[in-house]
């Protein structure tokens, strides 16, 4: 249901309980972490299982070709942030890259950067794992083998991308039907090769994936695509733990993750929020300042990605993230523009809390649609492009290197109150993760409804297509009044027909008065169960 200004709940799925709680933007993997918890697994068990069965269930927003990051809470009130994020290969060459490019790619080999999400599971299941590890991996592995139904999401994407997709050998072959054309919504997906992957991971571990046959599989198979990264490259990888960024905000900790990701930027906007007495009570009163705020950290916030992922003895705290808050402004007049790209959105978000009191916010990503849009036959492994975030040009923090990380755009996010766990909260969306979940996190602290705050109209910088001008407002419907308000001030808007996941899809787990309530996103094809 839509209206002026107002919030609109469509396939909602909410639900409450005092034990432990789930949401994804898939229900099978839903329903995949449920069972795992009710075995008595842990949060990070319920967590591995529900990443693994969306590599094969949402092969458009991740795969085991891709990234992760995660925030781990333990039930004795620790909060630490995993980093497997991987780099460019020891063999980049930027130069070589200029003279066949005039710009860095988007996608294609050269967009390729070391698979870091299989790392991030295994560490994650060393730090708080319960389970065997085969056992949390059985769901996937059986899924790839006997097939699923296609999704809406992935049949639109695949659809969107198949000029180029069907261009790939391993694309064609697994997401193609027998005329060459894209399977369609409700056509059996099956992904024997990606099945047999997982099976030897399942039996090996993770590790067989980056020194293992696995990993000589795969270093031939990118060889074979025109990737650079080799066996060498794959064994030097290794998921980092680092300590949470957080700020206090109305009264909360809020935690997320470290550089190289973009979390210092949705502190920042929440520390600006308070310089200028924000009232989080205010409804679209107040919906400019959150955008102008948002736009103004778009125009600072490559400067200082550079200054925290450049600097060796940089004291990353919150006094250093209100300075950077200080600069921000509510005035369109005073923000820089910047190219509004959004470095990839394609990115699936799981929050999991367990009855014990662990939780996890894991967020794993292919950066866009299919990444680089190129599928390895033999291991049927689909890979990312997040070095599409690099640039070509000379001196920059982000210019392709050899074994340099590229900015990423993944952020979890989890809340605390008076040192206790009290909401977790991730999304898809790129660069425009920290809008999305300022606009949740503000109706969650205003004590709406978990269900509503994941509904709601939202809105966010840039347009569909990308252009070199931050001032462009992406809405969804029943935000009439923002629209009106930005279209004065000079903003150019960007009105959506429906509610859409260009504006992401976001996962949420808050405790209310008595009971832990979880809430998935409409926009996805997920769901949320509290037991």
């Amino acid at each position: 249901m839509i209206s002026g200004d107002g919030e609109f709940l469509v396939g909602t799925s909410e639900s409450k309980a005092q034990g432990f709680a789930v949401a994804t933007p898939h229900s099978y993997a839903t329903e995949i972490a449920v069972g795992v918890l009710k075995k008595g697994g842990s949060a990070a068990d319920a967590a591995i299982a529900a990443a693994a069965v969306l590599c094969v269930i949402y092969p458009q927003d991740c795969a085991l070709g891709g990234d992760l990051v995660a925030l781990l809470h333990r039930k004795n009130g620790s909060f630490t942030s995993l980093l497997s994020v991987g780099s460019a290969s020891m063999n980049a060459d930027v130069k070589a890259v200029r003279s066949e490019c005039a710009q860095m790619p988007q996608t294609g080999p050269l967009t390729v950067t070391v698979p870091g999400l299989v790392a991030g599971l295994g560490e994650l299941h060393n730090a708080a794992g319960r389970l065997p590890w085969a056992e949390l991996l059985a769901p996937a592995v059986k899924t790839a083998t006997s097939g699923v139904r296609m999704s809406e999401a992935t049949a639109r994407f695949l659809a969107e991308g198949w000029p180029q997709f069907s261009q790939d050998e391993g694309m064609r072959s697994v997401f193609g039907d027998r005329k060459g054309a894209p399977l369609k919504i409700g056509d059996l997906l099956v992904q024997r090769a990606l099945g047999e992957t997982l099976t030897k991971l399942a039996e090996l571990g993770s590790k067989e994936f980056y020194s293992g046959s696995v990993a000589v599989n795969l270093a031939s198979g990118m060889s074979n695509l025109g990737i650079q990264i080799d066996e060498t490259d794959l064994m030097s990888h290794e998921a980092e733990w680092k300590n949470a960024l957080s700020v206090r905000f109305a009264g909360k900790q809020v935690y997320t993750s470290p550089p190289t990701t973009q979390g210092f930027i949705f502190l920042c906007i929440l520390k600006a929020l308070e310089r200028i007495n924000f009232d989080i009570h205010s409804g679209t009163e107040s919906q400019g300042d959150l955008v102008n705020l948002s736009a103004s950290a778009a125009g600072f916030q490559d400067e200082y990605w550079g200054e925290w992922v450049g600097s060796q003895t940089q004291d990353i705290n919150e006094a250093w993230i209100d300075g950077f808050a200080a600069k921000l402004s509510t005035s369109m007049a005073s923000t820089e523009q910047q190219d509004s790209h959004k470095w990839g959105g394609d990115t699936v978000a799981i929050v999991i809390r367990d009855s014990e009191g662990d939780a996890v916010t894991l967020i794993q990503s292919l950066s866009m649609p299919f990444g680089a849009g190129l599928l390895d036959p033999k291991t049927g492994i689909i890979f990312h492009n997040r070095g599409a975030s690099f640039t070509l040009k000379p001196n920059k923090i982000n210019t392709l290197g050899p074994g340099r990380r590229p900015p990423h755009t993944l952020m979890p996010v989890m809340v605390a109150e008076a040192g206790s766990l009290s909401g977790l909260l991730g999304t898809m969306g790129g660069k425009s993760q920290p809008q999305i979940l300022l606009q949740v996190l503000i109706r969650l602290l205003a004590q709406d409804s978990v269900q509503n705050a994941v509904s709601a109209p939202r809105w966010v910088l840039g347009g569909r297509v990308p252009t070199p001008d931050i001032f462009t407002l992406t809405v969804e419907p029943g935000l009439e009044k923002l629209s009106r308000q930005m279209s004065e001030e000079g903003w150019s808007v960007d009105k959506l027909d429906a509610p859409s996941d260009n504006v992401g899809h976001a996962q949420v787990i808050w405790l209310g008065e008595k009971t832990w309530d979880a809430a998935s996103d409409p926009r996805s094809d997920g769901s949320a169960i509290a037991w």
